[in-house]
C-alpha cells in the first residue's frame, strides 16, 4: 500500500473509463495468456462519495455494483475490527453516479475501485494499490488495463499473465490530449451483452491463438502502435490501431459471428472508414466502438455525418471525449 495520509471524514473518487483495444492472444498456446492494450478516458466517469456517518445510507437497489463491491473490502481489505460487520452496519454513506454496465468501458473495475479505495482511505487513510485492489475484488483476470489505468491513466499495454496476480504494464504513456475520441453506441439495442457466466463460456469454447499470431500483435504494439503514441504520429496510429483491433476481433469470430460483435457495430466501423481517417474499432466485447480523431474538426465532422443516418438498425449515440492521462481523481474533506 502507498504511505498512510491523515485520515479524512469523507472521500470522493472520480474514476475514468476504459477503451479496450483487444486481447494480443487468447488460450494456452502462447508464453503469456492474454495480454492487451486500452486507453483511459475522461468521459463518461465514475464518480463515488463516502462519508462517515451515524445513520449508515447505502445505495439504492439501482446500484448493486456499489454495494457488492463495499462487501468485497469488507471481507478483504478493512481493518480486522469491521470484518464481521454487515454492510448496514458500516458507519458511512455511500453514494455515487455510475456509467452503464456492460457497454465495453469497463465500468465494473471502475465501481469496485473507487468504492474500495474510498472505503479504505476513509477508515485506514491508505490508498491501496492496484495489485491489492485486483486482488481483494477479483478482477483483471484477463485484461489489467482497467486495473492500472484507474490509479495511472494513459495508453497502456499489459503484458500477460503468467502467474497468479495482476500482469505487468509493458507500456504505460501520456496519450495525446489532442487527438478527440468519439464514442458510437447503437441508438437501439443490439446482441445481449457478454459478460459472467457467458463470457466464461465464449473465452473456454474459442480456439486458442498461435505464437505466429500473438508474435504479429505484439510487433504490431512495438513496431507501430507505441512508437506512433510516443511520437504523436496520428496516422500510424490510426491504421495501426484500426489493424490490431480488427485482429483481435476476429479471435471472437467463432463468438460473435465476425470481428464485430453485431452487424450495426461492422457497418458503422466500415461507414465511419469510408468517412475518414480515423482509429476505429470495438472496445472489448461492445457495443461501444470508438474512433480516435486527428482533430476537433474531424470529429464534429464525423459525428454529423453519423447523424444523418436514420435507420433504425444502423443509427447510432455519440458521446465527444478525450484521453485521461491522470486516473482516478481524489478530494477529500
Amino acid at each position: 500500500m502507498t504511505t498512510a495520509e491523515p485520515i479524512p471524514k469523507t472521500v470522493t473518487v472520480s474514476a475514468p473509463s476504459r477503451l479496450h483495444f483487444g486481447l494480443i492472444s487468447i488460450g494456452n498456446l502462447t508464453e503469456r495468456r492474454f495480454g492487451s492494450a486500452g486507453l483511459m478516458i475522461d468521459q463518461p466517469r465514475t464518480s463515488i462519495t463516502i462519508s462517515r456517518s451515524q445513520q449508515p445510507t447505502l445505495p439504492d437497489k439501482r446500484n448493486p455494483a456499489i454495494c457488492t463491491a463495499a462487501r468485497r473490502w469488507l471481507e478483504t481489505l478493512a481493518p480486522e475490527p469491521l470484518r464481521g460487520l454487515g454492510l448496514a452496519e458500516l458507519a458511512v454513506e455511500i453514494t455515487g453516479k455510475t456509467t452503464g454496465r456492460h457497454r465495453g468501458l469497463g465500468s465494473g473495475t471502475q465501481i469496485s475501485f473507487s468504492v474500495a479505495a474510498a472505503l479504505n482511505q476513509v477508515f485506514c487513510g491508505v490508498r491501496p494499490s492496484p495489485e491489492e485492489l485486483a486482488r481483494a475484488l477479483d478482477r483483471g483476470k484477463r485484461s489489467a488495463i482497467g486495473s492500472h489505468g484507474f490509479a495511472k491513466g494513459g495508453f497502456l499495454v499489459d503484458r500477460g499473465i503468467d502467474q497468479q496476480g495482476l500482469a505487468p504494464l509493458d507500456a504505460h504513456l501520456a496519450f495525446p490530449e489532442s487527438w478527440p475520441i468519439v464514442l458510437i453506441e447503437p441508438a437501439t439495442e443490439q446482441n445481449a451483452p457478454v459478460f459472467g457466466e457467458k463470457e466464461r463460456a465464449a473465452f473456454s469454447s474459442l480456439p486458442p491463438t498461435t505464437p505466429a499470431q500473438a508474435d504479429e500483435m505484439i510487433d504490431l504494439l512495438k513496431q507501430t502502435i507505441v512508437p506512433a503514441v510516443a511520437a504523436m504520429e496520428f496516422d500510424n496510429f490510426a491504421a495501426g490501431i484500426t489493424e490490431y483491433g480488427t485482429r483481435s476481433g476476429r479471435y471472437f469470430a467463432p463468438v460473435q459471428g465476425s470481428a464485430f460483435c453485431s452487424p450495426w457495430a461492422e457497418q458503422t466501423v466500415q461507414h465511419v472508414q469510408s468517412i475518414g481517417n480515423y482509429g476505429v474499432g470495438q472496445s472489448s466485447w461492445g457495443p461501444t466502438l470508438f474512433a480516435v480523431c486527428k482533430s476537433i474538426a474531424g470529429a464534429n465532422f464525423l459525428i454529423e455525418e453519423l447523424s444523418k443516418i436514420h435507420e433504425p438498425s444502423l443509427a447510432s449515440r455519440t458521446v465527444l471525449t478525450k484521453a485521461d492521462n491522470h486516473g482516478a481523481r481524489w478530494t477529500t474533506d
